[in-house]
């Protein structure tokens, strides 16, 4: 591997245009035609690198060969090949502020269908452009040109009997086997296609989903308008019925002949669609027929309940005539009401500005031109009620956050299948965890998400929801523990744990490894053996980050050292950070760790200093270095949380204090006596010549009464 900038020799990269075949059998034998039938038979030039080739398992990704054309949005394409040479491929390189689907890596494995790239490989490798770890997904090379070349409006003109009976089959093949999977694409779009290096759109090919948060590809206009009111990053998961849109709006623009979108911004789009309809504003008032007319009929309806399911849409395919539901409007109001200089009829329109104006919100609520407007113009009592509720709601808090709760509950009122609007983050309930790891990355404002959660903002969402994509019950149940545990400030709680308990797929995002790409516990050791291997030694290894990370993804290597880890005492501290290394490498079964286990030993004085015994610390000092240069970190964490060894020298301790308090003791009475030296030990002196003297009478009456009794005369 490399740093040296080389030469990038791109593919012969010339759009094949489908119907210039057909132009120059019409013109007659020509030099442009020549031209042409030689580009057709020119094979393309061999792609070329300097670079040795970035190893991900047995496949080669070269950072200087780009492959734009595959670009998943701001995620990059490579070229990669096999180490053998056998085989092209394309490698994406994710980026760390969009969270990657990996946890659907499996289940994208599983689809069984030539209508999309075969994931090669996965994983994490050091990317030198970045001079971080990047998460790479590896495709099969096989997508040929995309259908919707650079710079063409999305309106290919096609004949609807193409694309129904040959482009319409082939994406259903593919949705019947993410449904399977239950998968959701989330970006189903024309400029998501290519010819699969066939030419009749035999062998159309749908690009992958899985290197973006779901649907942060999509583009506005091909997904329903709930979705396309969210921010990018916070789309969520979506549902199989948003793809059955995007399916529909693909399926016009293949057909249509010009785009009715054109120059829109993303809020005109929804404006558009709600005013006109999802069909008549797709289709751009073009004049449909047949079999065309129906399928689009049928999937282009705004209303969930009335869009053609992929069962119906088999059944269509199989030569049974359904008759879609009319599709119809958004009710607007008689009369509009005047925001922020905008003059509103529809209540959904209304309710994306309310947050981007909230002293106005404010105002129309005290002032009553809400209530008006609705009372009067919607006709909707049982709407005002809610509405009152809403506001009652947001009056419970502090006064500063007032504007901001009642802008964001009166929204959700308003519109309740549209993202939750809080400040200025437009998001799906499903897709704040994904919205909170970009701006960890990117280092935006974070808390905006904790006054989302503490001020009860889902609740009240919850309540308003008939339909959702979303398990509600579980939604609820994280964010009332997101709410419990943002009131703990210590170590293992607080945002970072919310973070990834609402973003599983999510990797540690601690400044202490911000070039590597952690998503599981074990990941974390082998990134500070590497860190520690290069010099770069932390001075705690467990902050913030890492431990709410282990909470969430391994709690029992944790949550026994928490109390150490939150200690005020650096003892205590450097305890907890070796406890909770070592059952990491215990608990995983991990290989020795011989860079860290020395980088922690430079601070191991402390923990020696608080044994009192000198043979157990010699002895301690001895099996600790043996550990330690053997990398085995779980045995230098059972030596000094050996509770039965710091109880005995603890025991030891206070016996060896019993007896200096008596030696003390001694001494201090030694002392005084010596300061009256003349009269030093006579005291003594007489006690003990009274005793001899006692004991020598004593002696001497035993001895006659003997002779007396026994009758020996002396």
């Amino acid at each position: 591997m490399t740093d040296d900038k080389s030469e990038n020799i791109a593919p012969d990269d010339d759009p094949n245009n489908p119907s210039s075949a057909d132009q120059n059998d019409a013109n007659g034998a020509s030099e442009d035609e020549s031209k042409g039938d030689n580009k057709k038979e020119k094979p393309k030039p061999a792609l070329k690198s300097n670079s040795k080739g970035i190893k991900l398992d047995q496949y080669l990704i070269y950072e200087d060969l780009r492959l734009p054309e595959y670009d998943a949005g701001p995620v990059q394409a490579y070229h990669a090949k096999d180490e053998k040479g056998d085989g092209e491929y394309i490698a994406l390189v994710c980026e760390p502020a969009l969270t990657p689907r990996h946890g659907k890596r499996n289940a994208y494995n599983k689809i069984v269908s030539t209508h999309v790239s075969k994931l090669i490989s996965h994983g994490i490798v050091f990317w030198p452009p970045a001079r971080q770890e990047r998460y790479i997904f590896i495709y099969q090379k096989n997508l040929g040109k995309k259908l919707l070349q650079p710079g063409q409006p999305p309106a290919l003109g096609l004949k609807p009997e193409l694309v129904c009976e040959i482009i319409l089959p082939a994406l259903m093949e593919v949705m019947q086997e993410m449904r399977q999977q239950d998968l959701i694409h989330g970006s189903i779009n024309i400029h998501n296609l290519y010819d699969g290096n066939e030419d009749g759109y035999k062998n159309v090919m749908l690009w992958e989903c899985l290197s973006t948060p779901a649907s942060y590809n999509q583009d506005p206009a091909f997904e329903v308008v709930e979705m396309a009111m969210a921010d990018p990053i916070s789309k969520g998961r979506g549902g199989k019925q948003d793809d059955m849109y995007s399916l529909g709006v693909t399926l016009a623009a293949l057909m249509r002949h010009h785009d009715p979108f054109e120059g829109l911004s993303v809020e005109d789009i929804i404006l558009k669609k709600n005013e006109q309809g999802s069909y008549v504003a797709v289709t751009g008032g073009e004049r449909f027929t047949g079999a065309a007319l129906e399928i689009l009929r049928g999937l282009l309806q705004d209303e969930t309940e009335n869009r053609w399911t992929y069962e119906e849409v088999l059944v269509w395919m199989g030569g049974r005539r359904l008759s879609p539901k009319q599709t119809t409007k958004k009710a607007s109001a008689p009369r509009h009401i005047n925001f922020a200089g905008k003059k509103h009829l529809y209540p959904s329109m209304l309710a994306m500005d309310l947050s981007k104006y909230k002293e106005e919100t404010k105002r129309i609520v005290e002032e009553g031109d809400l209530k008006h407007w609705i009372l009067r113009a919607l006709d909707k009592s049982s709407l005002y009620d809610i509405i009152q509720d809403a506001i009652a709601l947001s009056v419970q808090g502090d006064e500063l956050g007032y504007p901001d709760r009642l802008a964001s509950n009166i929204s959700i009122v308003l519109d309740p299948g549209a993202p939750i609007r809080f400040k200025n983050l437009a998001m799906h309930v499903d897709g704040v965890g994904t919205a909170m790891a970009e701006a960890y990355v990117l280092g935006k404002d974070k808390n905006v998400f904790a006054e989302l959660i503490s001020n009860n903002i889902v609740p009240n969402w919850a309540k308003r929801q008939y339909t959702a994509n979303v398990d509600l019950n579980v939604t609820l149940q994280n964010f009332d523990f997101c709410k419990k545990v943002l009131k703990q400030t210590n170590i293992g709680f607080g945002l970072e744990r919310c973070l990834y308990m609402l973003n599983t797929d999510a990797h540690c995002m601690s400044d202490k490894l911000k070039n590597y790409h952690v998503l599981n516990p074990d990941d974390i050791l082998f990134a500070f053996e590497d860190m520690c291997e290069r010099g770069h030694i932390p001075h705690t290894f467990i902050d913030r980050h890492i431990a709410a990370f282990l909470a969430e993804k391994d709690n029992k290597s944790i949550e026994l050292c928490l109390h150490d880890l939150n200690s005020k005492d650096p003892c205590q501290v450097l305890l907890g950070n070796i406890v909770c290394l070592g059952t990491l490498q215990r608990r995983l079964q991990l290989p020795p760790f011989p860079a860290v286990a020395s980088a922690l030993s430079d601070q191991f004085d402390l923990l020696y200093a608080r044994y009192h015994d000198k043979q157990i610390r010699e002895k301690m000092r001895k099996d600790i270095d043996r550990h330690t240069k053997a990398g085995d970190i779980a045995k230098i964490a059972a030596l000094f949380d050996d509770i039965e060894l710091r109880n005995t020298d603890l025991v030891g301790f206070k016996k060896a204090m019993g007896e200096y308090k008596a030696l003390k003791k001694e001494l201090t009475y030694l002392e005084a006596q010596l300061e009256h030296k003349k009269s030093y030990g006579i005291a003594t002196g007489q006690e003990v010549a009274a005793l001899a003297s006692s004991l020598i009478a004593c002696v001497t009456i035993l001895i006659l009464g003997f002779i007396y009794f026994s009758g020996t005369g002396l």
